[in-house]
């Protein structure tokens, strides 16, 4: 009989901990995929911005390496860019026609 309840209390720690794991676990996921979707869609400040928050919330997650990987990235290309190291990050914005135009890639 001891040993039941025992195995029982053992469960329910369990179960209660890995519950508490969840949200954590969300958290992160969102947080990292929203810096990634900024990354993504040209928005590299904004997405530098939530890189930095996110290593600074969840220093061992396992998408640490990639948020540093991005940091870096994004460091690179605004340096062979803008021809400068830390300065402001330019921002992709896509054109809305997203038509060729009629004159480039032409036969003359």
């Amino acid at each position: 009989m001891n040993a039941r309840r025992l195995l029982c209390l053992l469960l329910l720690t369990l179960a209660v901990a890995a519950a508490a794991c969840q949200p954590q676990q969300r958290e992160e996921t969102v947080l990292f995929q929203e810096a990634e979707a900024l990354y993504r869609g040209g928005d590299y400040d904004g997405a530098a911005r939530r890189y930095q928050a996110f290593l600074v919330a969840y220093p061992r997650s396992p998408f640490s390496k990639t948020a540093k990987l991005r940091l870096r990235t994004i460091d690179r290309e605004v340096e062979s860019v803008m021809g400068v190291r830390g300065g402001n990050r330019p921002i992709y914005i896509k054109p809305e026609d997203q038509k060729p135009r009629p004159d480039v890639g032409a036969p003359q």
